[in-house]
């Protein structure tokens, strides 16, 4: 469970309210971080808090449960820019910035993160190689 689980109410609470996990002595560790994976999978703890989007579950095949008591908050991708670069633009490159932006977000959905996050830290490919096969297979760029 995540350090800051049992202090959590969406962690916490959250998971005894709603499946009765009581996290009161769960080994502590980062949310979505490396030290997650080969705990659950060497058995040193049988509960783990990864993203959904973290290359484990595909290395290992595991199954993604649904929160289907709906304890936890979505966690939609949100592009961020800064504004020395949006002061840069006119205002039609802006819309069509703005339209691209959202066009690649919407695009990227679950387990599309889970691919391109495991090609790059599980299969070691190069990001800028991994990124433009993707946006190539969208039509993003030609």
């Amino acid at each position: 469970m995540a350090t800051d689980c049992p202090t959590n109410p969406v962690c916490g609470a959250a998971l005894k309210s709603a499946y009765g996990i009581d996290v009161a002595n769960a080994t502590l560790l980062s949310a979505c971080d490396t030290p997650d994976g080969p705990a659950l999978s060497g058995k040193t703890i049988d509960v783990g808090e990864l993203c959904s989007t973290q290359p484990d579950i595909a290395v290992n095949g595991w199954v993604v449960l649904e929160d289907d008591k709906h304890t936890q908050p979505a966690d939609n991708l949100a592009p961020l820019v800064r504004n020395d670069l949006l002061a840069k633009l006119s205002a039609s490159d802006k819309t069509a910035f703005e339209k691209v932006l959202n066009d690649v977000s919407a695009a990227l959905d679950t387990a599309t993160l889970l691919d391109l996050g495991k090609q790059v830290n599980v299969d070691k490919k190069d990001i800028a190689v991994v990124a433009h096969a993707w946006l190539l297979s969208k039509g993003f760029v030609k």
